[in-house]
């Protein structure tokens, strides 16, 4: 089964480009209930506010909000046109959050591979306080001196004492008061 096309070929576009804010301004004076506090929390006007709730009730045909010279409130067509769209916003960021690696909160596997010193002396004295910190995030350590291969054995980040000849791994020398530390070496993200 093929996921369906938003806007199929030599259709004509069904959203214009001042669409997406429109409808952020109509959610946020939702949630406040005052185009002027909608407009104080964008950094906009009021009159912007009312102008980009105008255009969708326009573009609709439909009431989206009773207006009083005190207050708004939502119609009933306002109100199920919000929730969808607090829904659709909330998964636009979630899929933005996704597509650049910026998750609300840590979660999943971290998978390392450290030489036997470093781990020993400097990762896991403070792995229970990162584990504390994030406890969404189950950490494998693979302690080992040998050299691996980063890819095949899936590691997400290793330390070593020299630079992977890889040119697909990110190298990072990091220094140490005490010791020099290794280059540190992650997967490229695609």
């Amino acid at each position: 089964m093929s996921t369906p096309r938003i806007i199929e070929r030599n259709s004509k576009r069904q959203f214009d480009d001042l669409m997406l804010g429109s409808i952020e301004l109509f959610c946020l004076a939702a949630e406040l209930s005052s185009f002027t506090e909608a407009a104080t929390a964008a950094g906009v006007t009021p009159a912007a506010v009312s102008r980009s709730v105008s255009r969708l009730e326009e573009r609709m045909e439909v009431r989206l909000f009773v207006r009083t010279t005190r207050r708004i409130r939502l119609t009933d067509a306002g109100s199920t046109y919000y929730e969808r769209c607090r829904e659709a916003l909330g998964q636009l960021i979630d899929a933005e959050r996704e597509a650049t690696g910026q998750q609300a909160s840590a979660a999943g596997v971290l998978r390392i591979s450290l030489p036997t010193p470093y781990a020993y002396y400097r990762v896991l004295p403070i792995l229970p306080m990162f584990r504390e910190q994030h406890p969404q995030v189950q950490v494998d350590v693979h302690i080992s001196n040998r050299n691996i291969d980063f890819s095949d054995e899936g590691f997400d980040l290793t330390v070593r004492g020299r630079a992977p000849g890889d040119s697909n791994l990110d190298s990072r020398t990091r220094n140490s008061s005490w010791w020099q530390v290794p280059p540190i070496c992650r997967a490229r993200a695609d």
